[in-house]
């Protein structure tokens, strides 16, 4: 919910996003679950530490089966890295299709994740570690059991960072936008 030229940083990533897919915001949040659904989006309010959870809870409520895995704390995520990323798992026979692993060729915040409701259910199902519950997607390209994908970019662009991790990020994502008159 940091501002970025008078938008919360999910406003961005909202914006960008609900133009090319349907967007549920799957928070523990209160606050944030409101201030999605006021941009027009559908909320899904589920476990703060089980992220896993989280999102095969929002997703099985809303009968999502392809779920596109973005973060808010990506306000720099491309529309055209989304579609590309989706069309290619669109494309294709994988459970999972990421453009960040095995090899990351974006920058660091252009991140995309797809992956099959069956997969995440899978893994809902199947991981009790606590790192696989955290973070959705490790168990589901670590165990071996799904067929994975990789989208790279053309150029490697994997040393630039564009997420917002610390206050250093946020300035500078703050200045990007600033220069861009976003």
């Amino acid at each position: 919910m940091m501002d970025i030229t008078g938008h919360p940083m999910l406003w961005h990533v909202i914006e960008k996003v609900k133009e090319i897919v349907p967007v549920i915001v799957a928070t523990p949040d209160k606050e944030i679950a409101g201030y999605a659904n006021e941009c027009g989006v559908e909320s899904f309010i589920g476990s703060e530490d089980d992220v896993l959870d989280r999102y095969y809870q929002a997703a099985k409520t809303f009968g999502v089966l392809d779920i596109i895995r973005l973060t808010a704390d990506n306000p720099l995520i491309r529309p055209n890295t989304i579609r590309r990323v989706v069309q290619f798992y669109l494309r294709t026979k994988h459970d999972y299709v990421s453009n960040c692993y095995p090899i990351n060729t974006y920058p660091v915040g252009d991140t995309v994740e797809v992956l099959s409701f069956k997969a995440l259910e899978r893994a809902w199902q199947e991981t009790t570690e606590p790192y696989d519950r955290e973070h959705v997607t490790p168990y589901i390209y670590n165990s071996g059991l799904f067929k994975l994908g990789t989208v790279r970019n053309d150029e490697d662009l994997s040393h630039i960072r564009w997420t917002v991790d610390t206050q250093e990020d946020l300035d500078r994502v703050r200045e990007i936008y600033k220069e861009a008159k976003v």
